[in-house]
């Protein structure tokens, strides 16, 4: 990139040449590119800002679909879904979005045990009810709950825990060689699985989600439902490396495939009917029914609604303060930065 950029740089030293000449009286006007690097791994490129300033961008799926009741009654249940088209398109330049969320920090939170022998390292971070939150602590390889009021701390040493999921009842740890363990709160082991590439949030708390690459399980009243994945098409198809996921109210699954480096939105009969072209983070959503996907590198949270619309976006911060986790209860919003829980008042405009 620096290379491309040398021809310019000389034409146009050679410009400053001739109008400095004392032949000349006019005042040279340069125009300087606004460079920036952006590191999308492996690759790191430097553009300019002026030809990168584009919105998430979505891939049209259309889908014409008949879909029946499962046999187990879970909320893989499906509604009829008939020559639906959903799209977002965004291309170039566009005037920047209306903001339609605002967020306030409450306070900045540092979860930290006597017995930890390093700082904490956060890797993820759940609600599991008004008072207490559940945090992935990747550095002492140690799952904590803490409650906000009293700031106490109860944990359990899991070696290898990534991600967690809550549910009402139990909760449900991701371990970095696709083990799952799932725990009666506080910390009764009651199963283990294997090849989970990753957790799903349930929309409304009442069972554990999973997913490998090419099936969604629903565990629920002690008993395990699965769909298989499809494209378009409605023939099988296989995910990238999903890493974070959330089912809506509707029975939509929201997935970041980390394998694919985008998001997508998947019916609850497993139909493939969204892509956005989105970092694949952290997945959450709120109360009127925002889908908020972190951006790890950009150190910002965009905002949709649930057909995949962009709506907004909020800035958290780069580097330290990049979200890697975040999670939503009523008004208040959890971030899980490297070192640090942040606590925010989301408010809807």
């Amino acid at each position: 990139e620096l290379l491309s950029l040398s021809g310019e740089i000389l034409r146009r030293m050679d410009e400053l040449e001739i109008k400095n000449d004392p032949k000349n009286n006019k005042i040279p006007v340069v125009s300087i590119p606004d460079l920036h690097i952006v590191w999308k791994e492996p690759l790191i490129t430097i553009v300019d800002r002026a030809y990168s300033c584009k919105e998430p961008t979505t891939k049209e799926i259309s889908t014409q679909t008949s879909f029946t009741k499962s046999n187990q009654g879970t909320q893989f249940d499906s509604i009829e879904d008939s020559s639906k088209k959903l799209s977002v398109t965004a291309s170039g330049c566009k005037p920047k979005s209306v903001t339609m969320y605002e967020i306030n920090l409450i306070e900045s939170i540092t979860i930290r045990e006597n017995s930890d022998t390093v700082k904490p390292e956060l890797s993820c971070v759940a609600w599991i009810d008004r008072e207490h939150i559940a945090v992935v602590d990747r550095g002492n390889e140690k799952i904590k709950l803490f409650e906000l009021n009293s700031r106490s701390i109860k944990s359990r040493y899991m070696l290898g825990a990534v991600t967690i999921s809550i549910s009402r009842l139990a909760i449900a740890c991701r371990l970095a060689d696709l083990r799952m363990k799932i725990f009666r709160l506080p910390f009764t082991e009651i199963k283990t699985d294997v090849g989970v590439q990753c957790l799903i949030t349930a929309s409304d708390g009442s069972s554990l989600m999973w997913m490998t690459k090419k099936r969604i399980f629903c565990f629920k009243d002690d008993t395990v439902s699965q769909v298989s994945i499809k494209n378009k098409d409605a023939n099988p198809t296989t995910l990238g490396a999903p890493r974070f996921a959330i089912q809506l109210s509707n029975g939509t699954y929201v997935v970041s495939d980390k394998g694919n480096d985008c998001v997508y939105f998947i019916s609850n009969s497993g139909i493939i009917i969204l892509e956005i072209n989105h970092y694949p983070g952290s997945i959450t959503h709120d109360n009127n029914i925002g889908v908020f996907i972190s951006d790890f590198e950009k150190g910002t949270i965009s905002i949709f609604d649930q057909t995949g619309k962009y709506m907004s976006k909020l800035k958290i911060g780069v580097w330290q303060k990049s979200p890697r986790s975040i999670s939503i209860l009523d008004d208040r919003l959890l971030v899980a930065t490297q070192h640090k829980i942040l606590l925010y008042k989301l408010t809807r405009k």
